[in-house]
C-alpha cells in the first residue's frame, strides 16, 4: 500500500495557484522575513528554497519537478518556496527577483549556495545527496570523530588531498528514499573499514561518482560494520560487495543484483551507463533556449568541452526529421559520456544568428561545433551529419586532432521559446492584390 501511495504522489501534478498552494506536496510555502528567518536560517536542518515568479515560464515549468523532488526527500531535507513578487517578501535582495527560478541550498552555516538555475531533477537530487553527506561529515569532524572521507585506518589524518566525490552514504534509515524510491540507477558498495580491497576501491568509486554526476545514476556506500542489519539483509559475506539497482521507483532489496563489472573508474562508469541505457532515463540533451541553459550546460567548472548542434528550421525538417537528428545526437554522444562534455542543440538559421556567426556556423544546417570556454577556441565539424561521423568528430576531440579557431566575440544566446514537439506552421503569404487592392495594377 505504501509503494502504491508513493507512486501516486510522484505522478501528481503540482497544483498551481501562485505555483504552490500552501504546503503543496512536501513543499513549505514561506511568506515574510520573520518566517524565512525562523524556518530556514535558524533551523538545524538543510533547506532548499525555490525563489520563484509565478508568472515566469521557467518557474512554471520547474514547479512539477520540484514537487516530485520534495516527495523523495520528505523527512530528510526541507524544501521551501518563496514568491519573489509578493509584497511580503520585499526583504529579498533584488537580484533574486531577476533570476527566477533561483534555487538556493542552505546547509549548516546557512550561507546560501546558488544551484545555478539547474533544471535537470537528476542533477538537483545528486547535489542534495552530496549536501546531506557533507553535513554529516562536518558534524562528525566537529565531534572529534573520523571523517566519512578519511582513508586512514589508525585515526591519524590523511596527508592525501581529499578527492572530489559524489558518493552517497547509505544507511538503513535513508535507503528507501535514496535507493528504493529513487528513479535513478543506483550502485551500492558494501565496505568495511579494515578491508584493504575496499580502500583500493574507494578512490576509483569516488572518481567514477563525479563522472556519473547528472547522467542518471548515483553511487553509494554502506559501512557494513555500522549497518549490520543491511549487510545481513543483503547477505554480504565478503568485502567489497557491490549491489546494482535498475532505474525506477518502488524497488526493494530483491531488486538488487550483484555488480559483475570492472572496479577501476573507467569500467565502473562504462557499466553503470550501460545500465542507465537499459533501465534508467539517460540525460536528455537540452535545447539552448536561453543563457541559463548555456551556463548550466557549458560553463560549469567540470565541463571541458561544450558541443552545440544547430538543427534545421522546423519548416525544413518537420517534427519527424528533427526527432531523427536528436536521436543521432543522443546515440553518438554516448561515445564520450563520463568525459566532461556538455551538449545542447538549437534551431539553426532562426534566432541565434549572433551565436552562429561567432562560432563559424555559416554553411547550412544541420551543423555541429565544439568550443572550450577556458581556452577560448572552437572547432567546427564540416562532414555529413550522421551517427558515425558525429562519433568520429567527438572521438577526435578527445585526441586533440582537430584544427581550432579563436573565439573573437562574446557568445550571445538569445532567449527563445522551446520547441513544442510539433511540426511548424508556415506563414500564409498575401498576394499583392490583397495588399494593394484589385485595381492596383491599373495604375501602371
Amino acid at each position: 500500500m505504501l509503494m502504491i501511495s508513493t507512486l501516486l504522489l510522484l505522478l501528481l501534478p503540482t497544483l498551481i495557484s501562485g505555483l504552490y498552494d500552501s504546503n503543496t506536496g512536501f513543499i513549505q510555502v514561506i511568506s515574510g522575513q520573520s518566517e524565512f528567518q525562523t524556518k530556514v536560517l535558524d533551523s538545524d536542518s538543510i533547506w532548499v528554497v525555490h525563489f520563484y515568479d509565478p508568472s515566469e515560464s521557467h518557474s512554471q515549468n520547474f514547479a512539477s519537478d520540484y514537487s516530485k523532488i520534495s516527495n523523495l526527500f520528505r523527512g530528510i531535507i526541507h524544501l521551501g518556496a518563496i514568491d519573489v513578487t509578493s509584497s511580503e517578501n520585499s526583504f529579498i535582495d533584488s537580484p533574486l527577483n531577476k533570476l527566477s527560478p533561483t534555487l538556493k541550498l542552505f546547509k549548516d552555516d546557512k550561507t546560501p549556495t546558488n544551484l545555478k538555475f539547474k533544471s535537470d531533477p537528476n542533477e538537483i537530487i545528486t547535489i542534495m545527496f552530496n549536501a546531506l553527506k557533507d553535513t554529516i561529515d562536518s558534524r562528525i569532524k566537529a565531534s572529534g570523530g573520523p571523517s566519512l572521507n578519511s582513508d586512514s585506518s589508525n585515526g591519524n589524518s590523511s596527508s592525501k588531498k581529499k578527492m572530489e566525490s559524489a558518493v552517497v552514504e547509505i544507511t538503513a534509515e535513508n535507503i528507501s528514499s535514496m535507493v528504493y524510491e529513487n528513479p535513478l540507477v543506483s550502485a551500492i558498495a558494501f565496505v568495511a573499514p579494515w578491508c584493504g580491497h575496499c580502500k583500493a576501491l574507494m578512490p576509483e568509486w569516488e572518481s567514477a561518482s563525479t563522472k556519473l554526476n547528472g547522467s542518471g545514476a548515483i553511487l553509494g556506500v554502506v559501512n557494513a560494520e555500522v549497518e549490520t542489519d543491511l549487510a545481513t539483509e543483503y547477505g554480504i559475506k565478503g568485502f567489497p560487495t557491490i549491489k546494482l539497482f535498475p532505474g525506477g521507483v518502488g524497488q526493494s532489496a530483491s531488486s538488487a543484483r550483484d555488480y559483475q563489472g570492472g572496479r577501476d573508474e573507467r569500467k565502473i562508469v562504462q557499466n553503470i551507463l550501460e545500465e542507465v541505457d537499459r533501465t534508467g532515463i539517460p540525460k536528455e540533451i537540452p535545447e539552448l533556449t536561453n543563457a541559463h541553459v548555456m551556463e548550466e550546460t557549458c560553463l560549469t567548472d567540470d565541463i571541458k568541452l561544450c558541443v552545440l548542434f544547430a538543427l534545421p528550421h522546423i519548416l525544413d525538417s518537420g517534427a519527424e526529421g528533427r526527432n531523427k537528428y536528436k536521436d543521432y545526437i543522443r546515440d553518438a554522444s554516448k561515445v564520450v559520456r563520463g568525459m566532461n562534455f556538455g551538449f545542447a542543440w538549437f534551431e539553426g538559421g532562426s534566432e541565434q544568428g549572433k551565436l552562429e556567426s561567432t562560432l563559424g556556423l555559416d554553411f547550412g544546417f544541420p551543423a555541429m561545433v565544439a568550443y572550450s570556454s577556458k581556452k577560448g577556441v572552437y572547432i567546427v565539424h564540416r562532414g555529413s551529419f550522421n551517427v558515425v561521423n558525429i562519433r568520429k568528430f567527438l572521438t577526435g576531440l578527445t585526441m586533440g586532432k582537430q584544427q581550432t579557431n579563436p573565439i573573437n566575440k562574446e557568445l550571445m544566446v538569445k532567449t527563445v521559446e522551446p520547441w513544442d514537439g510539433q511540426d511548424g506552421v508556415p506563414i500564409e503569404e498575401e498576394s499583392l492584390a490583397d495588399i494593394m487592392g484589385d485595381d492596383w495594377s491599373d495604375e501602371f
